[in-house]
């Protein structure tokens, strides 16, 4: 199964504080972002269960940036979609949406449309 997450409010602090993971070395020389506390665990083991983790975020951060904070905490990510990429592809299929909340059938097999609002998805609550 793909499960894909969001980055903002739910892996991420943004407008919502919540327990972050401890900084390893690597990360404080980088100076990347802190993620939740037990998201390195729940992708670690949802990886080891045949399972593909994906982002799937609205953010404009770079492929590269996603990349490479997971990298750092020890996460392969199978599929990275920011905004850009999601753009590209709702534009190639002939829309010009400026967001999509939620479908009930995806578009097309590689795009996802999470419901990313924390009161309906927060799988750490």
């Amino acid at each position: 199964m793909n499960i894909s997450f969001d980055l903002d409010d739910t892996l991420i602090p943004g407008n919502y504080s919540f327990e972050m993971e401890p900084l390893t070395l690597m990360q404080r020389i980088f100076r990347t972002e802190r993620l939740r506390f037990g998201t390195v665990q729940l992708m670690k083991e949802l990886k080891s269960n045949g399972h593909k983790v994906c982002i799937y975020t609205t953010s404009y951060r770079s492929v590269f940036s996603i990349r490479w904070l997971f990298l750092l905490n020890g996460i392969q990510l199978d599929g990275i979609y920011n905004k850009t990429k999601h753009d590209s592809a709702i534009r190639s299929l002939g829309f010009s949406c400026s967001s999509i909340l939620f479908l009930h059938k995806p578009l097309h097999k590689h795009l996802l449309f999470p419901i990313t609002d924390p009161q309906y998805i927060n799988p750490f609550r």
